[in-house]
């Protein structure tokens, strides 16, 4: 039914990763309308991934329209796909690139530099010590 392979070292969110194969072999007519998808606790079993990373991956797929979901019966193949759907996006892949604050930014930048020391004061003002040159 579903043939998944997931990249779990690359860029691209896992649930991205399944909403994007699934949009595809949908798309592509593997997936024929109607057709039940397997229960978001099943695949993500299956997959070895958490159940909300499928479940995001279902809703993305509801929310334009790719799929329905009916109460109780788990969620299906939408029926006659809406044609403005087909060609956006077909085949393309943009990688993921994550948006940071300015901290954040330096953080990244930052990354693989080591911490140097900063050095010692020439008084130590630790709790419970004394300086023994001022007395």
């Amino acid at each position: 039914m579903l043939n998944l392979i997931l990249d779990r070292n690359g860029r691209t969110p896992l649930y991205d990763q399944i909403y994007r194969q699934i949009r595809a072999q949908i798309l592509a007519g593997e997936l024929a309308a109607g057709l039940k998808l397997p229960p978001s606790r099943r695949l993500a079993a299956d997959l070895g991934v958490a159940r909300v990373t499928v479940t995001q991956a279902y809703e993305q797929l509801q929310a334009e329209g790719y799929v329905v979901g009916r109460t109780g019966a788990g969620m299906f193949v939408a029926e006659g796909l809406d044609d403005a759907l087909l060609p956006v996006g077909v085949g393309e892949e943009r990688p993921y690139t994550p948006t940071f604050s300015r901290w954040g930014s330096r953080v990244v930048a930052a990354e693989g530099e080591t911490a140097v020391a900063a050095p010692r004061p020439p008084i130590d003002f630790g709790f419970g010590r004394s300086f023994a040159q001022i007395f």
